[in-house]
C-alpha cells in the first residue's frame, strides 16, 4: 500500500515562491514597467505627478532679479498647456503679501503688455493662473525690483519726472499667413504713435492705418523667405519692444486636394468579378492638375503608399489605378484648374480569396507631392453560387407510323419508404397478433 503524506506549510511556501518567479508586470503613471521577479528583488521607480488634467503653467518673465520702471511697459510672458484657454495674472509687491490682479482674463498666447505701477519695491512677484481653476499656477522664482524713474527737468523751469512710454504687442492676426500675396495684419497694443515702426526679423514693416494709440495696420509684402520671425515694435531710438509669439511665413501650397465624393464604400464580389470604382476630389492648391506632362495626377494605392493591392491586375503600373480626367471633358489631354474638380475611375478584379478587404487610395503629382488623406473602401469577396444542374428531358422515340406526341413532364409520386428495423417490427407484430389470436380462441374453446 502506497502511503501519501504531505506538509501544507512546505507546499505554500513552494507555491509563494513560484508565484515570485512569474514575470510581473506593474504600470505606472502613463507608462508600462515589466519587472522580471526572482526570490530577492529590489525594483525603484520614479513618479511625477502632473496637475489635475496634465496642465500646467511657467512664468519666463519675470522669474527674478529683473528691475522694472514704474510707468514703463514690460511683457510679461509664460508658457502654458495648450488646453488652457485663459490665464489671470497677479501681482504681489511684498513677501506673504496680498495679490494685486493685473489683469482677471488675458487670453493663453504666451505674452502680455504691462505698464508697470507702484509703488516701488524690491520684492516684487508675479503668479499666472488658470482662470477657473487657480490651482493651475505658477510664480516667479526669485522677487524682482519695481523702481521709479529718474528725475528730469520739467517744463516751465519747475522740476519734475520724465516717464518713457514702452510700446507693446498684445496681439497680431493673422500670425501665420502665405507669401504669395500681400497680407494685411491687424495689430494691437499699447503706446503706439503715428510714428511707431514694425519689423518681422530684420525687415521694416510700416504702418499702412495708424487707428489710434492701441490699434494699426501693417502691410507685409509678398516674397518675404518663409519661416518664424520675431516682430518688434519702435517708437524712439532705444524704445521698443519685442512680442512674445513667433510670427509663422509659410510657402503656398502648389499642390493640394480636398475629398469631395466617392462611390459606395462598401461592396461585395464575388470571386473573380470585376467592377468600377471611382472618387472626386476638388483642386485646392494652386498649380492645375493634368493627366500629362512633368507631374502627371494619378490615384495611388494608399495606407502605405505605393503597396501592393489584392486588386492590383487591372492596373498599370500596379500601384496607379487612375489618372485625373475633368468632369464633362472627352479630351484626351486633361487639365484641372485651381478650384475645379476632378475625378478617378478605375476598376478592380476580386481575387481568389474570400476575405473582407480594406483597401485606401491617395491622389498625387507624380514626383512632386502626395495631396489628401487616404479615401478608403471596404470590399467583402465571396464564393461564386453552385451551379444547378440541368433536368434531363426524356427522349422519345418514333414509330413507324404516325408521330408519338412527348409524354408530359409530370411531378414524380414519392418513392417508397424502406426500413430493415421497421420491417423486423412489423413482422414481430404479425406473429404476436397470431399467437394472442390463437391463446384467446383456445380460451373461448
Amino acid at each position: 500500500m502506497l502511503k501519501i503524506s504531505f506538509n501544507r506549510h512546505k507546499i505554500l511556501e513552494w507555491l509563494e515562491r513560484e508565484l515570485l518567479a512569474i514575470l510581473a508586470v506593474a504600470i505606472v503613471g502613463l507608462g508600462t514597467l515589466w519587472v522580471a521577479a526572482s526570490d530577492n528583488a529590489v525594483t525603484t521607480m520614479s513618479l511625477t505627478v502632473m496637475p489635475a488634467g496634465g496642465e500646467t503653467i511657467t512664468v519666463l518673465i519675470p522669474n527674478g532679479g529683473e528691475s522694472w520702471q514704474i510707468g514703463s511697459t514690460q511683457n510679461i510672458t509664460w508658457n502654458a498647456t495648450f488646453t488652457i484657454t485663459d490665464v489671470k495674472i497677479e501681482l504681489q509687491q511684498t513677501v506673504a503679501g496680498a495679490w494685486e490682479t493685473i489683469i482677471a482674463s488675458t487670453t493663453n498666447d504666451g505674452s502680455y503688455p504691462w505698464v508697470v505701477t507702484g509703488p516701488a519695491t524690491t520684492t516684487a512677484t508675479v503668479r499666472i493662473s488658470k482662470v477657473g481653476d487657480a490651482s493651475v499656477n505658477d510664480t516667479s522664482n526669485v522677487v524682482f525690483s519695481i523702481t521709479v524713474p529718474a528725475a528730469a527737468p520739467g517744463g516751465g523751469g519747475g522740476g519734475g519726472l520724465s516717464f518713457t512710454l514702452y510700446p507693446a504687442i498684445d496681439d497680431v492676426a493673422p500670425y501665420s499667413f502665405s507669401n504669395q500675396t500681400d497680407v494685411v495684419l491687424q495689430v494691437r497694443g499699447i503706446n503706439f504713435t503715428p510714428a511707431s515702426y514694425f519689423t518681422l526679423g530684420h525687415t521694416t514693416i510700416p504702418i499702412i492705418k495708424y487707428v489710434d494709440a492701441h490699434n494699426v495696420q501693417l502691410k507685409v509684402p509678398a516674397g518675404l523667405l518663409a519661416g518664424k520671425y520675431s516682430m518688434s515694435v519702435y517708437n524712439t531710438p532705444n524704445v521698443w519692444m519685442v512680442w512674445g509669439r513667433l510670427i509663422e511665413i509659410t510657402v503656398p501650397v502648389k499642390y493640394a486636394a480636398q475629398f469631395v465624393r466617392q462611390s459606395e464604400s462598401r461592396i461585395t464580389l464575388q470571386v473573380g468579378q470585376t467592377t468600377s470604382l471611382w472618387v472626386e476630389y476638388k483642386n485646392v492648391g494652386t498649380l492645375p492638375w493634368t493627366n500629362f506632362g512633368k507631374n502627371p495626377v494619378r490615384l495611388g494605392t494608399g495606407d502605405p503608399r505605393d503597396r501592393n493591392s489584392v486588386f492590383r491586375y487591372l492596373w498599370s503600373p500596379f500601384n496607379r489605378p487612375a489618372k485625373v480626367v475633368a468632369l464633362n471633358s472627352k479630351s484626351s489631354r486633361q487639365v484641372i484648374n485651381p478650384g475645379e474638380v476632378g475625378r478617378f475611375t478605375f476598376k478592380i478584379k476580386a481575387p481568389k480569396t474570400n476575405s473582407a478587404y480594406k483597401e485606401a487610395f491617395e491622389p498625387l503629382a507624380e514626383f512632386a507631392q502626395w495631396m489628401s488623406e487616404p479615401v478608403r473602401w471596404e470590399i467583402t469577396v465571396v464564393s461564386k453560387p453552385a451551379k444547378t444542374p440541368a433536368v434531363k428531358q426524356p427522349v422519345t422515340g418514333k414509330s413507324t407510323g404516325s408521330q408519338i406526341a412527348p409524354m408530359p413532364n409530370l411531378p414524380q409520386g414519392p418513392a417508397a419508404f424502406y426500413d430493415i428495423t421497421e420491417s423486423w417490427l412489423r413482422a414481430f407484430t404479425n406473429f404476436f397478433s397470431r399467437l394472442v389470436g390463437g391463446l384467446i380462441s383456445g380460451i373461448k374453446r
